[in-house]
């Protein structure tokens, strides 16, 4: 949906070199005319992923982007656990981990 929602992502010059970096020497596009159907489906996921990597910098958690939101909260629906930083990104409370693992809530003293 993400991708849907923001077609640009994907004109990401970064993408390719980031794929690069993950998957070793022989690029990504080379790979995927070689690899099997699930295989190069995998490295399409994994270009799309770095190119939405490489459009995020560390300043959108102070000034959130919808593609920055969109591209975190695909992220978290697919079980990867947010830091407080990118929760901040995504438009999310951060979690209060101290509280938590104490058993604790933040009302109590």
């Amino acid at each position: 949906m993400m991708l849907v929602k923001h077609p640009s992502v994907l004109a990401e010059s970064r993408g390719w070199q980031n794929a690069q970096e993950i998957i070793g020497k022989t690029p990504a596009d080379e790979q995927a005319t070689k690899a099997s159907d699930a295989r190069a489906l995998r490295l399409a996921v994994l270009v799309a992923l770095t190119r939405c990597e490489g459009q995020t910098d560390r300043d959108h958690w102070r000034n959130q982007r919808s593609t920055t939101r969109d591209y975190l909260t695909a992220l978290a629906g697919w079980c990867y656990t947010l830091s407080d930083v990118e929760r901040l990104a995504a438009g999310m409370p951060a979690l209060d981990t101290e509280n938590e693992q104490d058993g604790d809530s933040p009302d109590e003293d």
